[in-house]
């Protein structure tokens, strides 16, 4: 990591900033801060809207003492399209050609206006085939929080999204030797966000990602829900659902049966993942992690545990990095800076 390397976590409801340092093989936080955004960027293309973000980056850049440079931002899941391909063992020049054709197939926005970024995930020397992870944002998107981060006055050095971001942090937090044969262990790991959700699949005891699949259910429809049914502000409902959330504590307002459409169609998206990972790897899902911009909503993991008659669990970042002030003080946090934490690693 460079000294001066900062993550810009751009979302869509919340702006987090993070600076790690890797000791003896594990993160240690230097920085992490987040403030909610006035106004989400990827749906106003108005200049108060760039402007507004700006201001939030200087001024958590300046309370937070980090100075100006280098800067690794992450875009929101949702805002972009991941696929796993299969390709023949290639050069660099042929693989980007290759994969150029390939992702006209798999991604819904012309080509030529895609920004394509390639991530080798494993390679079969001996059948000549290689696995790699691609990720396809729009080039508007990416040239925005680009210009956004240089007005900031950083330094833009990569863009990835959250999906690739977090395969970072694994292979960089999760050890795995591969001298030593070990039962195959099959892990979900489900980013929860604000405008959707996404979904991993990995073979954890090899360290392999095998499926991703990303939906539009995240915390804006729950709100949008609540919206139309209460008379509340937007103030209002986003303290109730990060206050209340999904727990059983009384409330003035009961939020639950108009939630219960949405929910199940979450539930509904995560059971059908799981039941195609089972028939095509002969074998179910062992675990569940949960993480991102809403992951951390009172009760979300306890209801999920009960519905998909599987323990999910909030991702534990506390385990993978070295104690701090800074990890103390976001130790409820942390679910919301895998992403952010992954990107700033080597």
């Amino acid at each position: 990591m460079s000294a001066n390397l900062v993550t810009l976590d751009i979302g869509d409801a919340f702006l987090k900033i993070a600076q790690v340092e890797l000791k003896s093989g594990k993160p240690v936080l230097q920085t992490l801060a987040y403030e909610r955004i006035p106004m989400n960027v990827y749906m106003n293309d108005s200049d108060e809207a760039e402007n507004k973000l700006v201001l939030l980056i200087q001024k958590m850049l300046k309370d937070s003492k980090v100075s100006s440079g280098n800067v690794s931002i992450v875009i929101p899941d949702s805002r972009s399209y991941t696929r796993i391909i299969e390709m023949p063992l290639l050069t660099d020049k042929e693989l980007v050609s290759a994969v150029r054709y390939q992702a006209e197939q798999f991604i819904p926005i012309k080509i030529d206006d895609a920004n394509l970024d390639l991530q080798n995930l494993s390679e079969d020397k001996k059948n000549r085939k290689l696995t790699v992870l691609l990720v396809a944002s729009n080039k508007s998107t990416v040239m925005k929080v680009n210009h956004i981060g240089e007005r900031a006055g950083l330094s833009p050095i990569s863009v990835e999204n959250e999906t690739s971001a977090v395969f970072n942090l694994l292979t960089n937090v999760i050890k795995v030797d591969k001298k030593v044969p070990k039962p195959l262990t099959y892990s979900l790991f489900v980013n929860f966000g604000f405008s959707g959700t996404s979904l991993s699949l990995y073979e954890i005891s090899s360290l392999i990602l095998l499926q991703t699949h990303g939906f539009m259910v995240g915390m804006e429809i729950f709100m949008k829900e609540i919206k139309t049914n209460f008379n509340l502000a937007e103030g209002e409902i986003e303290k109730l659902l990060f206050s209340v959330g999904f727990t059983n504590v009384k409330s003035s307002t009961d939020i639950g049966p108009v939630l219960s459409a949405p929910y199940n169609e979450l539930v509904t998206e995560i059971s059908r993942f799981m039941v195609g990972a089972r028939q095509k790897y002969q074998t179910a899902i062992s675990e569940i992690h949960l993480f991102g911009e809403c992951a951390h909503v009172p009760g979300l993991d306890g209801k999920l545990s009960g519905s998909l008659g599987l323990p999910v669990k909030k991702f534990d970042m506390a385990s993978f990095i070295i104690p701090n002030q800074v990890s103390e003080f976001f130790k409820h946090d942390l679910t919301l800076f895998v992403a952010s934490i992954g990107a700033n690693l080597p």
